[in-house]
């Protein structure tokens, strides 16, 4: 096992970290007598990571090492304040590797010094392939020396790849932090009886995340940790004490949609989408059955857009609402000759962690089966994703009893799959099996779609989403 040692340069000018029971701003012990600390994932495409801390406890003759999960952690997950009264500690991160399922290091074990009365960050960065850490500390102190209630306690740190990171917080006492990557600010406190307004801005003052209404907690400390963002950019995270890690979306990013038609009875589609109270055309385009678009950005006044869809004399025509700064699929499905059409958006992912494969699975057949009493119902389907040599069994579905257009999301390991589509509830098989394109890090969208003209036999539709 790989062993890295923190330098005591490194420890007394960045910081160190952790263990011990759970904690918060409030705790019992006093801040002079133990070490608090904090570890946060600002990897982008981390799997889910595994943190373990071993503290040495007892005197020099008899030493006991203890060894525990601190938690799981995914991309901008933190724990909550730990406090431990070690003299040190090793800190190990692992994740699960695909093909063997066994625990595999992604940093060395990093052994680190504790301070008593200081508080410490331990921030993971870099990428899956290039791990990295920043270690952030600063005298703890604490908060009862405040009288008034509506102060908070704010330090930022640039975990992201953005040089330099400027963040503005605009409101009753306003601060603005220039860090390059790895840098931290001081520790402010502001007056957060209103709300903020985050700019996140690049060296040339051009807007690269904002953020309305920021609330910080009274009497409390808050991280705000500038990260990049799975699929590319920067974006701020605030993190609790609590370990609570709030994510926000970009107010200043346009929502990128794609459209897939689904809808059996057509052949090639004129489609208009705008916004629905009345702004400028978004897109106009022809799409036939079971194609695509390419992602076309989305800058609507508010989340509602008008979408028309017409072939020859045949139309349908409604409202769809949008999510803001995310990657949606527009799905038209139903049939438009006899008034069944139906359209909905969901959100996906356009990346997934290293070692994963992100999947969405999507019931686009409306069609009609018989029940065990012998009476006509829809045709609910259950997903499974199957590997080399596992069996189809009603537990082996990884997305059961999707009705018509109904969707899921999930992660699959990055490995040789097939997937399989059969009517929810038993292992009779209605599509597939399809091998899977299960390369590491991207994004795959499968949907049960019928026949052209409509009805059997259906087939599985697989389109890669990643950008």
């Amino acid at each position: 096992m790989l062993f890295r040692p923190v330098s005591a340069v490194l420890v007394s000018s960045l910081a160190f970290f952790l263990f011990g029971c759970s904690g918060s701003d409030d705790d019992d012990a006093s801040t002079s007598e133990v070490a608090r600390l904090q570890i946060i994932n600002a990897i982008p495409d981390s799997p889910t990571l595994a943190i373990t801390v071993d503290e040495e406890t007892g005197d020099d003759d008899d030493d006991e090492t203890v060894s525990s999960v601190v938690r799981l952690l995914s991309f901008m997950d933190a724990t909550s304040t730990i406090q431990s009264d070690a003299e040190s500690v090793v800190v190990g991160v692992t994740f699960e590797d695909p093909d063997s399922d066994a625990d595999i290091e992604l940093l060395d074990e990093l052994e680190i010094a504790l301070v008593e009365g200081s508080i410490h960050y331990l921030v993971l960065t870099g990428s899956f392939a290039i791990p990295d850490i920043e270690l952030v500390t600063r005298a703890y102190g604490d908060l009862d020396d405040v009288e008034e209630e509506d102060v908070a306690e704010v330090q930022v740190i640039n975990a992201s790849t953005l040089d330099p990171a400027v963040v503005n917080l605009v409101g009753t006492t306003g601060r603005t932090f220039t860090l390059s990557p790895g840098a931290s600010s001081t520790v402010e406190r502001l007056d957060v009886s209103d709300d903020y307004r985050l700019e996140l801005d690049d060296a040339s003052g051009d807007a690269r995340f904002e953020i309305e209404a920021l609330s910080f907690a009274e009497r409390a400390r808050s991280l705000v940790v500038v990260v990049d963002r799975a699929e590319g950019g920067p974006m701020p995270i605030v993190v609790s004490a609590l370990g609570a890690s709030s994510v926000f979306s970009d107010e200043s990013r346009p929502t990128y949609v794609r459209v897939l038609n689904t809808m059996p009875d057509t052949s090639q589609i004129e489609l208009m989408l705008n916004d629905a109270f009345g702004g400028p055309d978004s897109a106009g385009f022809s799409l036939d059955y079971l194609h695509m678009s390419l992602p076309f950005e989305v800058r609507s006044e508010t989340s509602f857009i008008n979408v028309d869809v017409r072939e020859g004399t045949d139309a349908f025509e409604t409202v769809v609402s949008i999510n803001p700064d995310s990657n949606d699929v527009l799905i038209l499905g139903g049939r438009l000759r006899d008034e069944t059409a139906a359209a909905t958006v969901t959100s996906v992912r356009t990346v997934a962690p290293a070692t994963q494969v992100s999947l969405m699975v999507l019931n686009a057949a409306d069609v009609q089966v018989l029940d065990d009493d012998d009476e006509t119902v829809p045709l609910d389907i259950s997903f499974h994703v199957l590997e080399a040599g596992e069996g189809l069994s009603e537990s082996s579905a990884d997305a059961a009893g999707l009705d018509h257009l109904d969707s899921r999301e999930f992660y699959a390991k990055a490995t040789p799959s097939v997937v399989v589509a059969t009517r929810a509830g038993t292992n009779d098989i209605v599509a597939g099996p399809v091998a899977l394109p299960m390369l590491s890090g991207t994004s795959v969208l499968v949907v049960v779609v019928e026949a052209p003209g409509g009805g059997r036999p259906l087939s599985l539709l697989i389109q890669e989403l990643s950008q």
